[in-house]
């Protein structure tokens, strides 16, 4: 064999090679900004370039629910006035578990989390948050004592020791009940269903399904006109403000949010709607 025409073989197959390796960089490089760009939250910029405004949301009877084929609730109220100054549609999506809604507003698939999320310094590493549109306190969700069973409810701190409380899928007051079990020294056991949320949590209770959950007073409040049969005394720690949740990427939209919603809570016509749900 001619070992001199081997050598010209040889250095075609490297530089193929070579060819093929640069290629493969550069197609890796593009697949990755284009990655990073597809995964990048959105701001007020890309809201009014596209028209619409990407709302994830809970389904409840007093934020976001559909009625004789309506959408109505007190969080979609006012989020459709404030679309409606900024002249864009609306495109929900029901997302009960928090965690994912997190995820998708930093991905860029949702705008903002439409639900009244406890303003925490848990939540405030994950989300920026609007002004503050409740306060209100947590409540611990059970059913009205049987006296022909010894029954009573549970008022005293010890008795919150080694109860399982049930909440929705990655619940934003999973980290309550922790802080809650250490200022009071007891122990508190959660446990998550999935595909559920707080209104049917409570209807759970009611029908002696589960023992406990928790919920904002507000809604136990409205759950409970339902369901006498629900105890919503026992108050778990101090009232916290709720708003609205924003990726930290979205500085834009945020301040536009906050400068109407400062504006607006204080008209008459805020004051109407806050009344027609929260009475």
């Amino acid at each position: 064999m001619d070992v001199l025409r081997l050598i010209p073989s040889c250095r075609l197959a490297k530089k193929q090679s070579l060819i093929a390796i640069a290629v493969t960089i550069v197609l890796v490089i593009v697949i990755a900004i284009w990655v990073a760009v597809a995964n990048q939250a959105r701001d007020l910029d890309d809201v009014m370039k596209d028209k619409t405004l990407r709302v994830v949301t809970e389904y409840s009877s007093i934020g976001y629910f559909i009625e004789d084929d309506q959408i109505k609730g007190f969080q979609y109220e006012l989020i459709k006035r404030f679309a409606d100054t900024l002249g864009v549609v609306l495109d929900f999506t029901v997302e009960p578990d928090l965690k994912k809604s997190i995820e998708g507003v930093n991905k860029g698939n949702y705008d903002l989390i439409l639900r009244a999320l406890p303003v925490t310094l848990d939540l405030k590493k994950e989300l920026d948050f609007s002004e503050p549109l409740l306060k209100t306190h947590l409540v611990l969700v059970q059913r009205i004592a049987d006296k022909a069973k010894n029954e009573v409810p549970l008022y005293g701190t010890m008795d919150l020791d080694s109860i399982t409380i049930y909440v929705t899928p990655n619940s934003p007051y999973l980290m309550r009940l922790k802080h809650i079990e250490d200022e009071l020294g007891v122990t508190i056991f959660t446990k998550s269903l999935p595909d559920v949320d707080t209104e049917l949590l409570m209807a759970m209770v009611a029908r002696g399904e589960i023992d406990y959950t928790v919920a904002d007073e507000f809604t136990a409040r409205f759950v409970q006109s339902f369901y006498p049969e629900l105890d919503i005394h026992r108050r778990l720690g101090f009232k916290q403000f709720q708003a609205w949740g924003f990726s930290k990427h979205s500085p834009k939209l945020q301040q536009a949010v906050n400068e109407w919603l400062k504006e607006f809570t204080q008209t008459k016509a805020y004051r109407n709607l806050y009344r027609t749900y929260y009475r």
